[in-house]
């Protein structure tokens, strides 16, 4: 399974701060770690504004970009920046240039990188959606702005190699997602303490569709079981739909829970195609399945409390 993969199971688990060794922006790891930001989506719009011309880094600046299982869950990548020249750099914008994703626009990043700093200097990195079609031969690189100059930080090999994989963990998802979906049912009856059963249902996008359920896991509050073992349905190119019978609990029956808004109704389905690797989607309860989830963890809550 690819490290991309991965990261979906442990998403909204890791609340660890990222470090900011070496940096004058006293606030950037209080930002990173807001609900506000790990809501937002990068901004994929176009600037109206001339652009600063870009040139290569004269200020002996070096970037590389990282794995970060609490930046991926904000669908960030991980920075590191050094100066290794003999001045302190100041920067005012990052931004990702990298023919794999769709363009972001710079991010304001009032940072200054130390020189002579051992540790290197971390921070958020927004990036657009992964370029599925043909790819230009156009190096992936880190923009910054120094002053009044947009310089280009060249990335090494395994910064590059790491973005390949995100991109090409995404672009396998968006296969899978094209292909089928998989939903919650409407309807939600109690089946034991702190527990409900319902259907899923899996369902072809377009005919002639193979594709297998292998698997599920669950939220950060609630636990999903299917009542049958794996495979959990299958799709034959002839059948364009499966239900799957599940059991839903509430895992989590403390306070701290209702704070988990943004992850708690997020599932993940392995799901393959074709008879390939599976992939790890995610998908989400809502309307109805919502509901009747809302009132399973307000009914555990309250039974907590007794």
């Amino acid at each position: 399974m690819h490290r991309g993969a991965a990261l979906l199971l442990v998403a909204g688990l890791a609340l660890a701060a990222c470090g900011g060794d070496g940096t004058t922006d006293g606030g950037l790891a209080a930002e990173a770690t807001t609900t506000s930001e790990a809501a937002s989506e990068p901004s994929t719009t176009t600037s109206t504004t001339e652009p600063p011309a870009t040139v290569p880094s004269s200020t002996g600046l070096r970037a590389t970009i990282e794995e970060s299982r609490h930046f991926a869950n904000m669908r960030r990548l991980s920075l590191e920046m050094r100066a290794v020249g003999p001045n302190d750099v100041t920067i005012s914008t990052i931004r990702l240039s990298s023919p794999l994703f769709e363009p972001v626009e710079a991010t304001p990043r009032a940072s200054t990188v130390f020189a002579g700093q051992q540790l290197s200097t971390s921070m958020p990195l927004d990036y657009g959606s992964a370029r599925c079609g043909e790819i230009g031969p156009e190096p992936s690189a880190v923009e910054v702005t120094v002053g009044e100059t947009v310089e280009v930080l060249p990335l090494d090999g395994p910064s590059t190699e790491w973005l390949q994989e995100v991109h090409d963990d995404e672009c396998a998802v968006r296969e899978v997602t094209d292909a089928v979906e998989l939903t919650f049912g409407a309807e939600w009856e109690p089946a034991g303490e702190n527990t409900v059963s319902g259907q899923l249902a899996f369902t072809a996008r377009t005919p002639g569709v193979e594709a297998t359920l292998d698997d599920l896991r669950s939220s950060i509050v609630y636990t999903i079981l299917a009542d049958d073992d794996p495979p959990l349905a299958v799709l034959d190119g002839e059948a364009d739909e499966a239900t799957v019978d599940v059991r839903v609990i509430a895992s989590r029956c403390d306070p701290h829970a209702l704070t988990e808004a943004t992850r708690k109704y997020i599932f993940t389905a392995f799901i393959s195609l074709d008879g390939r690797e599976p992939q790890a989607v995610e998908f989400e309860a809502t309307g109805p399945s919502k509901e009747a989830l809302d009132s399973l963890l307000e009914e555990c809550m309250a039974s907590a409390t007794e």
